[in-house]
């Protein structure tokens, strides 16, 4: 019986190698792509980056200015500059608290952002020891301001450690250490 050659399309034989390589280039080109696109984006990002401050507080007693170690400091600041409060439907919260627990009378409070930044107005922090008045922490264009009660208010220069007196809270009495 004769048997009929098949008819075949290719006019000389393909090495599968060739093949093999072309397919595997593709892949690598992709992943350099974005190997670049992320250290592209990562720079960008770091450039923009505003500096910040670590700022150490120490929390004394107006009169006898020993350390005050009942306190808590609560940090207020926003998620971002740009007003997401004003979108609905992403039920964010611009502001958000964290708590810090002071320790021997100091407190150490990380990224906080430096005077004159595009940020700068986008943090307070509230110290609020037992028996004590409330002290509200800010930064302003100009440097750092300390908000004691009864409209009493400090600005002073950035520094990386500053000092808050608290006077006591009337009625309150000071225990004897």
């Amino acid at each position: 019986m004769f048997r009929r050659k098949r008819f075949s399309f290719m006019r000389r034989p393909v090495r599968m190698s060739a093949m093999q390589r072309e397919r595997s280039r593709k892949p690598r080109l992709k992943v350099w792509i974005m190997v670049f696109t992320a250290s592209v984006l990562a720079a960008l990002l770091f450039s923009v980056q505003e500096r910040r401050d670590t700022v150490t507080f120490v929390l004394v007693d107006e009169v006898t200015r020993q350390p005050v170690t009942n306190a808590q400091a609560l940090v207020y600041r926003r998620r971002t500059s740009l007003p997401i409060e004003k979108v609905p439907f992403l039920n964010i919260r611009p502001w958000i608290t964290t708590y810090h627990k002071v320790v021997n009378g100091e407190v150490k409070i990380h990224g906080i952002p430096r005077p004159s930044s595009s940020s700068s107005s986008f943090i307070r922090i509230a110290f609020r020891p037992a028996e004590y008045k409330a002290v509200l922490f800010r930064v302003l264009d100009e440097g750092y301001s300390v908000q004691y009660p009864e409209r009493r208010s400090v600005s002073f220069h950035p520094t990386n450690r500053v000092t808050i007196a608290f006077e006591l809270e009337d009625g309150a009495s000071r225990r004897p250490r």
